[in-house]
């Protein structure tokens, strides 16, 4: 049954389920699924997410640097220089007493993921808040312009070239900027359609808020801030694809969750804990193995293999609590999640993923 990648194992893992797999041990009746879980990509570019401890959708540690694409002798080169640049920026914008305005916002937030060491950036991370330093520098010049805000001090206004003039090249020499400027060469919306990502974008945002059990506030102000440029600056295409890859990422963790949910939990109510290990190689199916280091997938795998066994009772409580958490916010934001098809083009396994969970509520 086991394949070396997808989709064979998916098709494996499916028919075994279905008991169309002569000869391999079939899984207890009440995991043998009429109705088989959906397909789930795996993850794309925008965010890199895991389920955290306590169930939530958190920010992942980023890929490895020598991950083939990234050009590394120009990252090391560049990185001391747009470093430096970023903190001098910081510091020039933060002189007086005056509140943080929108583009030290945007210096800061910049700047908090350009610190790191080389290897402990998060390069898709790092691609949407350069998209948002220039959509708030030019609002800024824009204001300067009307005679609405006061010029930039001359320290502030060569650091801000420089970040400016620096971050191109440096997010050039990576795999994700490589890719996200090919998406963009390729993207054929029109400005309709960008206004479109947009509101979906920003009332995905919304209806995180209002559960904040579910991601983590440090990634729901992530997307709030992608949202809110969305469409906008000198290159409303590359804004508009930054807010849609950081939504689509997160509603692609939080179908996975509700699809593991679906199964898991309806599982373990009919068959007990051996109809809920039967599930457990939908793990992969469902797109939770590449978070699969996270402590959150820990716990999940634990409540899918053996609960009673594997874990305490409170244990078994937060895992099922974190998946029923995902499955009912799924459930209760029909028109958002609905609105959300047009962060992809190739939308019909989200269709299919939110038709499948709400034809499979979570066990009571």
């Amino acid at each position: 049954m086991i394949a070396p990648e997808q989709p064979d194992a998916t098709r494996n893992v499916l028919a075994w389920l279905r008991g169309e797999t002569p000869g391999i041990p079939q899984p207890p009746e009440a995991a043998v699924f009429a109705d088989p879980p959906p397909h789930i990509p795996p993850p794309g570019r925008g965010l890199h997410l895991e389920i955290t401890g306590d169930g939530r959708i958190g920010f992942a540690p980023p890929d490895a640097l020598d991950a083939e694409g990234n050009n590394i002798r120009r990252l090391r080169a560049l990185h001391p220089e747009l470093r430096d640049a970023a903190a001098q920026l910081c510091a020039a914008l933060g002189q007086g007493n005056a509140p943080p305005n929108a583009l030290q916002r945007a210096a800061q937030d910049y700047r908090s993921v350009i610190a790191n060491d080389l290897d402990g950036i998060d390069f898709d991370l790092l691609y949407a808040r350069g998209v948002r330093l220039r959509i708030a520098a030019g609002r800024w010049r824009d204001a300067i312009a009307r005679d609405s805000e006061i010029p930039l001090s001359a320290e502030a206004g060569t650091a801000l070239d420089t970040v400016l003039d620096l971050h191109g090249p440096f997010i050039g020499a990576t795999r994700a900027g490589q890719e996200m400027l090919a998406d963009e060469e390729a993207d054929t919306t029109t400005p309709e359609q960008r206004r479109t990502i947009a509101a979906a974008a920003q009332a995905f945002v919304r209806a995180l808020q209002t559960v904040p059990g579910v991601v983590k506030p440090e990634v729901t102000s992530e997307l709030a801030a992608s949202a809110a440029a969305s469409g906008s600056g000198d290159n409303p295409v590359r804004s508009s694809l930054s807010a849609s890859n950081q939504s689509r990422e997160v509603a692609r963790t939080l179908l996975a969750m509700g699809a593991v949910s679906g199964v898991a939990l309806g599982a373990l109510h009919a068959g007990g804990p051996a109809g809920a290990a039967a599930t457990a190689p939908l793990i992969n199916l469902l797109g939770v193995r590449p978070i699969e280091a996270s402590a959150g997938y820990t716990i999940i795998r634990k409540f899918l293999s053996d609960p009673k066994q594997a874990m305490g009772e409170e244990g078994l409580r937060q895992a099922g609590a974190a998946l029923r958490r995902a499955h009912l916010f799924i459930l209760r934001q029909p028109g958002v999640f609905d609105g959300l098809v047009v962060l992809d083009q190739s939308a019909s396994w989200l269709r299919q993923a939110l038709d499948w969970i709400r034809r499979h509520p979570p066990a009571r």
